[in-house]
């Protein structure tokens, strides 16, 4: 695939991408000399490796846009109650997509939380979260979130909320995330699937 075309992804490698998530045995052999993220990604789904293509989309698109990907996954695959916590921690992380300040982000922390921790809604907020700025309130010390959490908490997001109806259901809403991601990856929304 044309690595122009996906301008998003990171400009990395994927064997070092494979490296730094230490994707498993059966993910590896799939990297090839020249090949592009996009590319090793299609690989991925094709071979249904979908948690390590996953991981690898959530790591290499910039956090913003990784965070973003994760909400609309999640959204898509099972839309959130008016009026939850679910919701409320989904809007918190889309709010900071929108306009990612500090501000936005720092009370995201607690309604992921709240959302809990073992649902896509709750990684999918922390991701946002973890994007930046602090762990720590406002009037602590400071304490950076490490670099890969985001994409971390992105991928977990997306693998739960595949694999949330069932093992029937997972597959396509995975090639459905897939297909999110690289619309995402190539300037678009990632909101109009395509079949």
């Amino acid at each position: 695939m044309d690595q122009e075309l996906y301008f998003k992804l990171e400009k990395q490698r994927p064997v070092d991408l494979a490296r730094k998530l230490q994707l498993d045995a059966p993910a590896c052999a799939l990297l090839v000399p020249g090949q592009t993220v996009a590319d090793y990604v299609v690989s991925l789904a094709q071979a249904e490796l979908f948690p390590a293509a996953f991981s690898v989309l959530a790591h290499a698109l910039p956090k913003r846009e990784a965070v973003w990907w994760g909400c609309t996954a999640v959204r898509y695959a099972d839309p959130p109650v008016q009026g939850s916590d679910a919701e409320a921690a989904l809007a918190a992380a889309e709010a900071w997509v929108y306009r990612p300040t500090d501000e936005n982000r720092q009370p995201i922390g607690a309604v992921a939380v709240k959302a809990g921790m073992n649902t896509s809604t709750g990684w999918a907020a922390m991701a946002a979260f973890w994007s930046s700025g602090s762990l720590t309130p406002p009037d602590s010390p400071a304490v950076p979130p490490n670099e890969d959490l985001t994409g971390k908490a992105v991928a977990g997001a997306t693998t739960l909320a595949a694999i949330q109806r069932g093992a029937q259901s997972a597959s396509g809403f995975s090639i459905a995330f897939i297909r999110m991601a690289l619309d995402i990856a190539r300037g678009g929304d990632g909101r109009h699937v395509p079949e």
